[in-house]
């Protein structure tokens, strides 16, 4: 008997019965079968075991410590069971107290090994039933993907089969899924397939009838383009279609969506074998393309926010390190408000990910990762209300510690990891976790986790990975944002609300600032000779300060720019002419 189960090849994959019939039952029925084979001869009934009782064997993971070989291998079995189911008890809740008592009596009779791991699965199912009481009752239905992924799209190379950029390499083989937990084991169902293309990038409409993704549908002639389906119907359209480009990462927002697309047509600086995406924007038929962000290298990961601005990732070179470059900013809708959330002056986090907002929370969830790391790792929550930089207000979660500082390229793939985290609340989360808890594992099932580390086993693949869950369920859309941009004006207006707020300046008295540099950016198309940017300095005014440390208005017609303030330092005795000049960036 066969449980949930989502195989390579996703339609024809092993999905189980609604109710199966006695799980449990033909789980401890295997095992003993396993037990009964001489010790060297095991390895492949274990593998078995994994892929016939997924759920019944990371049960055993997470509540041993041990992968299932180990556990059926351990010396005085009886013994563990014992201890285990000891442990478990305390998870199940006031059920607990009524299995106890049936424990003590099945201990008074020296139960065997059989009647034992009969009783675990028992208790684990009750606990099961009780960690998902909730989620079933109010979010019965999850779409999620499945899909092989390389590295940290877009720093990974896009695979734009027919632009100027050929990237690489392109796995073909995916699943939009939708498991239905109507039942305690669920049941899953592909929605779309595709064995020689690649879908990517799931997000759900606020009504909850429509799905959002991304579609490839060949590694030689086809880009990466939007798509939407229903979910009832399952009819599909295309929204964009521009050959050449990559538009990939889309969510919905009120009015429209939000996307990363690489039609910047821009090059990373460190490699020019990888292209960058920026923010766009464009109407629900795809019409009406706006660029929203002009970032010198990939922004990615967007969200959108209970208050209707966009949360997402940032990479960025300018005035920083190589490794540390990717924090978390917010913009609005129409690309106004970009501004730094957490982590633009950190060295740790090395890298924030995969964040978005919690329901009736001022927290948000993300993926500590690194810089060279693939898309994944430790899960925290973050309070900004703590602070916005080296790790201030970061707590990991599953199970809750406090952040380690640390400064590491490739942080966070030391343990088990997380990826693409999607907060029911504070304390619980539907996301990416390393199937049976196997460190250091980039093979992802789909786990309901608990701040505290209780897990459940939702959904999984026997070869690939399960990734990107999502609710399908109506909810409030965000507040939606006016439209304060004027894409037709050919000038815009930077400012600074305070120019001495924040660590930069810290302990630098009003007053003090008399310069400002801005500084214009160009970003190269292609690569060329040595790794680096085009910059040059586009206006050095002289404003005057105003006593509360608000900056003049700068123009330039359409020009990518930050600026720099020049702080004078001058000695006793010494003119401001032979003062040493600190540069601070403020935007």
């Amino acid at each position: 008997m066969l449980l949930v189960s989502v195989s390579a090849g996703g339609a024809t994959g092993k999905t189980g019965d609604e109710s199966p019939v006695d799980p449990g039952g033909a789980f401890c029925d295997n095992v003993m079968r396993v037990l009964s084979i001489p010790g060297g001869s095991r390895q492949e009934h274990y593998q078995e075991l994994l892929s016939a009782y997924p759920v019944q064997c990371d049960w055993v993971c997470q509540d041993t410590g041990k992968d299932i070989a180990d556990f059926l291998n351990a010396a005085h079995l009886e013994d563990v069971l014992g201890s285990v189911i000891s442990g478990t008890l305390a998870q199940s809740g006031e059920a607990g107290g009524s299995f106890a008592a049936e424990f003590a009596k099945l201990k008074e009779s020296q139960p065997d090994t059989r009647k034992l791991l009969e009783f675990y699965v028992a208790v684990c199912e009750r606990r099961r039933l009780l960690r998902l009481e909730g989620v079933r009752a109010k979010y019965p239905r999850i779409v999620f993907l499945k899909n092989i992924e390389h590295g940290n799209a877009p720093r990974a190379p896009m695979s734009i089969s027919t632009g100027p950029y050929k990237g690489k390499p392109f796995s073909p083989g995916a699943s939009i899924c939708l498991l239905d937990m109507s039942e305690l084991y669920g049941r899953v169902t592909p929605l779309l397939e595709d064995r020689t293309g690649m879908l990517r990038d799931v997000d759900v409409s606020f009504d909850g009838e429509r799905i959002l993704f991304v579609w490839k549908k060949s590694a030689t002639g086809d880009d990466y383009h939007l798509y939407e389906m229903t979910v009832e119907g399952k009819s599909i359209r295309q929204i964009t279609s521009e050959r050449g480009v990559a538009d990939v990462q889309g969510r919905y927002v009120p009015g429209g969506i939000v996307y990363h697309s690489s039609r910047c047509v821009n090059v990373v600086v460190c490699n020019e074998t990888i292209d960058t995406v920026n923010m766009y924007s464009c109407d629900m038929d795809g019409g009406n393309i706006r660029r929203l962000g002009y970032d010198q290298v990939s922004t990615q990961y967007p969200s959108v926010l209970a208050d209707g601005r966009i949360i997402y990732t940032r990479w960025e070179y300018n005035d920083r390190g190589q490794i540390y470059p990717q924090g978390l900013f917010v913009m609005n809708p129409d690309g106004t408000g970009q501004s730094a959330i957490y982590g633009n002056n950190s060295y740790y986090p090395t890298s924030l990910i995969q964040a978005r907002g919690i329901p009736d929370s001022n927290k948000l969830i993300a993926v500590l990762s690194g810089h060279h790391a693939p898309p994944c790792g430790k899960l925290a929550l973050i309070d900004l209300t703590k602070g916005q930089d080296e790790g201030e207000g970061i707590t990991l979660v599953a199970p809750m510690r406090r952040a380690k500082y640390e400064r590491v390229d490739s942080a966070g793939q030391d343990d088990v990891l997380f990826q693409y985290p999607y907060p029911l609340s504070e304390d619980e989360y539907l996301v990416g976790f390393s199937l049976f808890g196997k460190n250091r594992s980039q093979r992802f099932g789909i786990y309901y986790m608990r701040s505290d580390g209780g897990r459940e086993l939702l959904a999984w693949d026997d070869v690939g990975s399960c990734r990107q869950p999502i609710l399908l369920v109506a909810r409030r859309a965000p507040k939606r944002r006016p439209t304060i941009a004027s894409p037709d004006k050919e000038t815009g207006v930077y400012y600074v609300d305070n120019i001495y707020a924040g660590e930069g300046l810290k302990g630098i008295p009003k007053g003090t600032i008399k310069r400002l540099r801005v500084i214009g950016l160009d970003f190269r198309a292609a690569g060329y000779f040595a790794h680096e940017i085009i910059s040059q300095s586009v206006s050095s005014p002289d404003p005057t300060i105003r006593d509360e440390g608000k900056t003049p208005d700068v123009e330039k017609s359409v020009a990518i720019l930050y600026a720099i303030v020049i702080v004078i330092v001058v000695p006793p005795g010494q003119s401001e002419r032979l003062g040493q000049r600190k540069k601070q960036p403020v935007i």
